[in-house]
């Protein structure tokens, strides 16, 4: 009985999607998109905002429709958000209701920016960005707990540049192998946020994106959200407790690895700091 549990939640899910399909075209698009990053904090601030009454969540915290299932259609990127006869419902007594959706890959992936400009128009964009040494040690235990990564950190961020060579191309041509290479093991280039940032800006005004340090979600985070619900036009709404959604438990990295990344870190991270106005003091 305990093992059917999952088959009939799945089915369910199934079932209930199937709905969401044929009622696609009658659907919300999303009033905000997190972007990335990745072991950033999305999952936390996912949790924290969707839980605010004026926040409508989508069918599951991400799609991945701009990058990895681009193929499958808009109609089936639609069937992920609320009914917009129930939005307009919601709305009817005057107050700001909305819906959106997190993945963390979008900053990350070549073509989502392209992708997303050519649904979007009305859309608002977070990034979440995380000192980006620390970051690739995160992704890095994250892969190993996974079974997917075998070797040793330094190892993992010696054998980088091996790994990707030719896997951009791949990926811009659809290559779904490609993708899943290059989403795992691109430890050092998720780290490397402007030139990420800048496909985005280049598609979208500036003043559609908040950009927000990681580490002031983990020291902070009723104020991080109170930043986050003012961008995004609610009123304020505290949580009872704020606790972290996935948690990591692994051990420090190597001081002498993490100096060498900070150190490979620093011109990207300067301009970072130039693009944003903001210096994050990695």
């Amino acid at each position: 009985m305990a093992k059917s549990k999952p088959i009939l939640r799945r089915l369910s899910l199934s079932l209930r999607f199937r709905y969401r399909l044929l009622t696609a075209s009658q659907r919300a698009l999303p009033d905000y998109i997190v972007i990335g990053g990745q072991k950033c904090g999305t999952t936390s601030l996912h949790d924290y905002i969707k839980r605010h009454p004026n926040i409508v969540p989508p069918f599951k915290k991400d799609s991945s429709f701009f990058d990895a299932n681009y193929f499958r259609g808009f109609p089936w990127y639609q069937a992920h958000f609320p009914l917009q006869g129930k939005m307009d419902a919601l709305r009817a007594g005057g107050a700001r209701f909305i819906t959106g959706e997190v993945t963390t890959t979008y900053m990350f992936h070549p073509l989502a920016a392209e992708r997303a400009a050519k649904h979007l128009s009305e859309v608002k964009f977070i990034a979440l960005l995380r000192n980006p040494a620390i970051r690739a040690y995160s992704q890095y235990q994250h892969m190993k707990r996974t079974g997917r990564e075998i070797v040793s950190f330094r190892e993992a961020i010696e054998k980088e540049d091996e790994r990707l060579d030719g896997i951009l191309e791949r990926v811009e041509k659809g290559d779904d192998e490609a993708h899943m290479i290059f989403r795992n093991f691109a430890y050092k280039s998720r780290g490397r946020y402007a030139e990420q940032l800048q496909r985005w800006f280049q598609r979208f005004p500036r003043d559609r994106f908040l950009i927000l340090k990681s580490e002031d979600l983990f020291t902070d985070p009723e104020q991080f959200c109170k930043t986050v619900y003012d961008f995004l036009g609610l009123p304020e709404f505290k949580l009872e407790k704020y606790e972290n959604a996935n948690p990591g438990r692994y051990s420090d990295a190597d001081t002498k690895i993490i100096n060498e990344l900070e150190e490979y870190f620093a011109p990207y991270n300067r301009e970072l700091y130039g693009l944003t106005g903001f210096n994050f003091g990695w």
